[in-house]
């Protein structure tokens, strides 16, 4: 059943998620994350890497420590919800990577961490990995995250054709996870939200086996957010299921909203500037300041990146 939130007066969002083991998998290492905020909802999945227990312990202990800064934080705004996800993100990767460096059998143990917040008429979403976010308007499907994958990054620099990226034989190998090292460079971008937006994050044991196409017909097809869900999943899983799904469906809906003039989807990147202390200040479509030691820099969006190590997520 899809839960509604109101987060102001005249802004509803009816949100649903699942997630399933899938048909060859023993244990599902996917972790979804729905949190009704005061002013706001948070939602998303994270994709765990690193063995059995590791995959399941990084994407669950993901999740938990997101919300729980996520609802210290409180956001209300763009500007505010970009710096809470940002840091709930990186505070994440330190718990993380701290319990791997005491515990052996845990070593190399990460997960993906594709997050979303709602504040307002905004969406902001933050990316590591290739757990991914779309957006359904008018019939159209818009891809608002980039792969961090060495295959996206050898499509991108003309090494690989997107027609081999299927059968590349290292399309699994991910360039930076929540918990591999002691910081990650998070991708932060947001959206401004009209009336009757779709919105759906999932792992990639959903658009891997479904694809684009389909998943734009399901959702445009579904009832609702949870009927969307169980389509969605029911889909990947007919295909074969070959890795844990996982998907959240949210409906932005409220009179305060705009119809949309187009099925266009403007999407802005967003900058933190580097500081030392608390401050929000956030620049909005400008270039992403060289990391330094005076302060956390999200991603540069350039490669190579200061990722590491590359990781398959798939390790037994």
């Amino acid at each position: 059943m899809s839960q509604v939130h109101a987060i102001s007066p005249g802004i509803s969002l009816e949100v649903a998620s699942h997630t399933d083991c899938g048909l060859e998998r023993e244990e599902n290492q996917d972790t979804a994350l729905v949190a009704l905020l005061p002013a706001a909802l948070a939602f998303g999945v994270c994709d765990g890497m690193g063995g059995v227990a590791g995959g399941q312990i990084a994407s669950s202990r993901a999740v938990s420590v997101i919300e729980e800064v996520l609802r210290a934080r409180a956001p209300e705004t763009e500007d505010s919800a970009a710096r809470a996800l940002f840091d709930a993100i990186e505070d994440a990767t330190q718990r993380l990577f701290a319990i791997a460096r005491r515990d052996v059998t845990l070593r190399g143990m990460g997960t993906t961490a594709t997050i979303a917040t709602v504040a307002g008429d905004r969406l902001v979403v933050a990316q590591i990995g290739d757990s991914r976010a779309y957006l359904h308007r008018l019939g159209k499907l818009t891809q608002l995250t980039r792969d961090q994958t060495l295959a996206q990054m050898m499509v991108e620099k003309g090494q690989l054709a997107p027609q081999d990226v299927a059968t590349f034989p290292h399309a699994n190998v991910i360039l930076q996870a929540v918990g591999t090292a002691e910081h990650v460079d998070v991708d932060l971008r947001a959206i401004r939200l009209f009336k009757g937006d779709v919105i759906l994050v999932c792992s990639d044991g959903l658009h891997g086996p479904v694809g684009d196409a389909l998943l734009a017909q399901l959702l445009g097809e579904a009832a609702d957010p949870a009927a969307a869900c169980e389509a969605l999943v029911d889909r990947a899983l007919a295909y074969g299921g070959p890795d844990n799904v996982t998907c959240v469906v949210v409906r932005v809906t409220g009179e305060r909203l705009d119809d949309p003039p187009s099925a266009e989807v403007d999407v802005t990147r967003c900058v933190l500037a580097p500081t030392d202390d608390a401050s929000p200040d956030i620049a909005m479509g400008e270039e992403a300041p060289t990391p330094s030691s005076g302060g956390k820099a999200p991603l540069s969006h350039l490669w190579p990146l200061r990722w590491g190590p590359w990781a398959s997520k798939k390790t037994p």
